[in-house]
């Protein structure tokens, strides 16, 4: 840590900042999901990818999940 401001990861060996609860997010640190039970990190509006917290396919039908637009099938 360069100048001392924040938290470091507390997992052996990592320089990445705490994302909270003592871990980056790689080491699954951040917020959770907002659905009782989920333990997956939020991804979007409070929920993860499998509760519908992510982006979807723009193509009418599609529930892929997509980063923007379209997803990646055809």
């Amino acid at each position: 840590m360069e100048h001392g401001g924040g938290k470091l990861c507390q997992t052996e060996g990592c320089g990445k900042w705490d994302a909270g609860f003592g871990a980056c997010r790689s080491h699954g640190g951040g917020k959770r999901c907002g659905i009782e039970g989920c333990n997956t990190p939020v991804k979007l509006r409070g929920l993860c990818i499998k509760h519908g917290g992510g982006h979807t396919c723009a193509q009418e039908g599609c529930g892929r999940s997509a980063k923007v637009g379209l997803c990646r099938y055809l």
